[in-house]
């Protein structure tokens, strides 16, 4: 179960993140409606992948898995603050609750060793 929800969440934070890394012409429309510098939106596709790729190592180095399901725990949350703050609908953020929710089921998954 927890290769599953580790592969899916690195899945979601793979493609977010390399669209944010990319000059993706829907992502960078997206950083102009939420506000965000240019800079940051390309850091914070870079600590998506990253992320991603900590959690994917975390599957054999639990303790990386688990600081990096954290990190996207929190990347998550901020981009649901995200969408709230520039008082999106509901549905915009519904991605970032669902990424925040995968992130939430692949620490604890990892943190009981299951």
């Amino acid at each position: 179960m927890t290769i599953i929800v580790a592969v899916a969440l690195a899945a979601v934070f793979l493609l977010s993140g390399a669209t944010k890394v990319l000059p993706i012409p829907a992502s960078l429309a997206g950083r102009d409606e939420l506000g965000v510098p240019a800079a940051a939106w390309s850091l914070l596709g870079a600590a998506e992948v990253a992320g991603a790729a900590g959690v994917l190592i975390g599957l054999s180095v639990r303790p990386l898995g688990i600081a990096a399901a954290i990190g996207l725990v929190l990347v998550g949350l901020g981009g649901f603050v995200a969408h709230r703050r520039v008082q999106d609908p509901w549905a915009k953020a519904v991605p970032a609750v669902v990424a925040v929710l995968l992130a939430t089921a692949t620490l604890v998954l990892l943190s009981i060793g299951r």
